[in-house]
């Protein structure tokens, strides 16, 4: 017989919730100055909804973070 939680989780419960992380976290695995994308492409970013803001702290959700960088990225790209 197994014995389950008490308070169950969906299977699906991490994959919905996006990881944030703080600007000083993200910045260890991100290969462009943050601080200065977060300067320059604060709107985008809130658009893109890639970057949060609680009070004074500024949360990163990755996967949003990276697909506004792959696009982004192309956009300028196709500029040249």
């Amino acid at each position: 017989m197994t014995r389950t939680s008490p308070h169950p989780q969906p299977p699906t419960a991490k994959a919905e919730r996006p990881q944030l992380l703080s600007v000083s976290a993200f910045q260890r695995r991100c290969p462009v100055n943050l601080r200065w994308t977060i300067a320059k492409y604060y709107e985008d970013l809130v658009q893109a909804r890639a970057l949060f803001k609680l009070g004074r702290k500024l949360l990163i959700d990755e996967d949003a973070f990276w697909q506004w960088l792959r696009k982004r990225g192309h956009q300028e790209a196709v500029r040249s």
